[in-house]
């Protein structure tokens, strides 16, 4: 959809190369993010983050990122994209996905037992959202949200 005239109108749907314009539960568009120019869509059952760019009449594809930290019980639940980063937050923890300016995009996966509902980002700073976190002796479930700052060669828990 774009913005026309001040009202919302239909574009175009972008598929990813080699995907099937029909497909099961888990298909491309699982999660979605969308920065200016740029947009990303995740398949979860081919584990595949896909980089599309509008290219002034449509949107082309200019990458595959295969996440090959990323199980196969894992089931993606949210993505942010700002900058050169991707940040996709599964059941069991996060990935990170940098572009390198040049043609490359590099991963780096963060584990974490209770998982990632929601991920945000900004500059070098991730929080994310666990709200099924269960941290206390009654076993409540009272959820939690992590902070992980970038030192320049890792990503760190804050605090």
């Amino acid at each position: 959809f774009h913005l026309e005239n001040s009202a919302w109108a239909y574009h175009s749907k972008v598929y990813g190369a080699g995907e099937a314009v029909v497909d099961y539960y888990g298909s491309l568009g699982a999660s979605v993010a969308i920065q200016g120019v740029k947009a990303a869509a995740f398949n979860p059952t081919t584990r595949t983050v896909y980089i599309f760019e509008y290219q002034g009449s449509y949107w082309g594809q200019t990458y595959e990122l295969v996440d090959t930290s990323f199980g196969y019980h894992e089931q993606a639940v949210s993505m942010v994209f700002k900058g050169d980063r991707i940040v996709l937050g599964t059941n069991a923890g996060f990935t990170v996905m940098t572009f390198n300016g040049v043609n490359a995009w590099l991963q780096v996966h963060i584990a974490m037992k209770e998982g990632t509902h929601v991920v945000d980002l900004e500059n070098d700073t991730i929080i994310i959202g666990s709200p099924e976190d269960s941290r206390n002796a009654d076993n409540w479930r009272a959820g939690s949200a992590s902070i992980y700052k970038f030192n320049g060669r890792h990503w760190k828990l804050n605090g």
